[in-house]
């Protein structure tokens, strides 16, 4: 199953769904790697067959996509302590658009996929985690992520922490989808 969302965010409807590495690069470098050549916003693991990628793209008034993602984030398949589980990587939103709803919208819409996709397998609960900015954790916590461990540093990046979230039934997708055009 693909999860595909569509919102209407500040009056212009935005699409949030799966996408390949390349659709999100732009605002991944503009947002985590500014300043730094844009081969730094490649991540280890983007280009293996399991990795998921997911995008907020900007619709025009046709339905038709407009150039460049607003936001994005991708969930590799990266066990944590002999456990299978998702790590959540490079999630940002574009500056033009911060605290509009983006970032939520496109996190519930790739955990709906990943649950919908883990109850599919019978492989639920589904295990999430992420190195997260501590500038980030608020966020976070208001979409049911949970702190784990002491604030480490990224060196070059910044203060990180661990974050946690188990997603239990395919239901996400109902919820996520709510409010959806």
């Amino acid at each position: 199953m693909v999860a595909v969302m569509t919102h209407m965010v500040d009056g212009t409807r935005v699409s949030f769904r799966p996408c390949a590495t390349h659709e999100i690069m732009g605002v991944r470098h503009e947002m985590l790697r500014p300043g730094r050549p844009i081969e730094t916003a490649a991540f280890p693991g983007d280009d293996a067959p399991s990795t998921l990628h997911f995008g907020a793209f900007a619709l025009d008034p046709s339905g038709a996509e407009r150039v460049g993602a607003l936001g994005c984030l991708t969930f590799l398949s990266a066990g944590r302590g002999g456990v299978a589980a998702w790590q959540l990587r490079g999630m940002a939103t574009s500056s033009a658009v911060l605290r509009r709803g983006i970032g939520s919208r496109l996190l519930a819409c790739a955990e709906a996929h990943l649950a919908a996709a883990g109850a599919e397998e019978g492989s639920l609960p589904v295990e999430l985690w992420a190195n997260a900015r501590v500038s980030a954790l608020a966020f976070y916590a208001r979409q049911g992520w949970a702190q784990e461990g002491e604030v480490f540093d990224v060196p070059g990046i910044g203060a990180h922490v661990v974050i946690v979230k188990r997603l239990h039934a395919a239901p996400a997708m109902a919820d996520a989808r709510a409010g959806a055009l």
